[in-house]
């Protein structure tokens, strides 16, 4: 898996020179405002201000998310097959050392897309059960119902109760449900919260910014409970939960983002975004054995580094942006094939062999379900 590591380090070292190279500035040379980049007829050199408007557009955190789906696919493989320093040490202290981290920028600009959209769609919030929920578990089900086959046809027994539930993402049939049904919760809740202000008349899309910040606190509080439920629930995999509060984050960063963009355009306030985040997070990294809200902290601030780099360094990497784009479909589908290749293959050989079967079928396989499940997805979105 070194090598595996040297072309995510390849691929992240050409997409900043590429996003260095081309630049995201319009026509005329001025920021453009939206949240996605704007096409231009003329290629420019990258300037802070161009950047750092387009730092959380689109493709930029489908590449952020394509490195961490990248490392996450790694972390999981080499649980199958028998490493060694030599050829794996690298790769192994890369996920040492991150830890949940990996998932941290997941919810991150999972948030911050949330937030948009409330704020930027009138009634989106009524929609969160269909067109997020209903459209993700239309999806994930049927993938599920492929690994409840694999363990049914495995060495343990598996009760009804056991994969019922397992359909929703709260039990595992080794297919890391944890975070898909993190991130059905944190919708959940998004849709309880917001949906609740609408109905009692005390928030709107078009509220002032200052009630919308009260709401995103009260959000705030509402998440830390549930993870500290979750800690009841689930008190040997309750580590896995500590990020969620990153979602949040994300919606803080959505409402903050005409200030952090006006800091991060000037090399000093770049600076400031950049060490006082990294700083937090290496701090934070020594605290042992700590509490769910300080690993919280250490997502969150792990996640507005990455942010922060984006805003000088965008990210232009086609592979990398696909990998983002197609999330959901890698971090579902990845552990099938590993499951197979992991009766199939033998200790002797699989080193090489297992890591890239595992990656070529996954890859193959994300394309097959989103080509069978995606229309099944945005026929219950409506």
């Amino acid at each position: 898996m070194n090598l595996f590591l040297a072309l995510i380090v390849a691929l992240t070292l050409h997409g900043i020179w590429n996003g260095r190279r081309t630049g995201v500035a319009t026509p005329t040379g001025t920021a453009t405002p939206s949240n996605h980049a704007t096409p231009t007829n003329q290629t420019t050199t990258a300037n802070p201000a161009a950047t750092a408007t387009h730092f959380l557009s689109r493709s930029q955190t489908n590449a952020v998310n394509g490195v961490f789906i990248m490392i996450v696919f790694a972390s999981h493989v080499t649980a199958h097959y028998p490493t060694t320093p030599w050829s794996d040490g690298g790769m192994l202290w890369l996920i040492s050392q991150l830890g949940q981290l990996m998932v941290a920028c997941f919810l991150l600009f999972s948030g911050y897309g949330m937030m948009v959209s409330l704020a930027s769609k009138s009634g989106y919030a009524r929609t969160i059960p269909r067109a997020r929920i209903g459209a993700t578990l239309a999806q994930f089900i049927p993938i599920t119902a492929c690994y409840l086959v694999l363990a049914m046809i495995g060495p343990e027994p598996v009760s009804a109760t056991y994969a019922f539930f397992a359909m929703f993402g709260w039990f595992s049939l080794a297919n890391a449900s944890w975070y898909i049904f993190a991130i059905l919760a944190l919708w959940a809740l998004t849709w309880v919260v917001f949906r609740g202000a609408e109905r009692v008349g005390v928030w709107s899309p078009g509220a002032s910014p200052a009630r919308t910040w009260v709401l995103v606190a009260a959000f705030t509080l509402v998440v830390a409970l549930f993870e500290l439920w979750m800690s009841t629930q689930k008190p040997n995999q309750h580590y896995t939960f500590y990020s969620m509060l990153c979602f949040p984050a994300g919606m803080m960063l959505a409402l903050a983002r005409p200030a952090y963009t006006r800091l991060v355009v000037t090399t000093p306030g770049w600076l400031a975004a950049l060490t006082v985040p990294l700083a937090a997070t290496y701090g934070l990294s020594l605290v042992d054995r700590p509490h769910f809200f300080v690993f919280g902290m250490e997502s969150i601030a792990f996640a507005l580094t990455i942010v922060s780099v984006l805003a000088r360094f965008p990210l232009r990497s086609r592979p990398l942006e696909w990998c983002g784009e197609n999330l959901f479909w890698l971090y579902t589908v990845q552990n099938l094939p590993m499951i197979v290749l992991d009766r199939m293959l033998g200790d002797a050989g699989a080193r090489f062999t297992y890591p890239v079967l595992a990656l070529v079928a996954t890859a193959a396989l994300a394309i097959v379900a989103k080509r069978l499940l995606a229309p099944l997805g945005r026929a219950v979105r409506g």
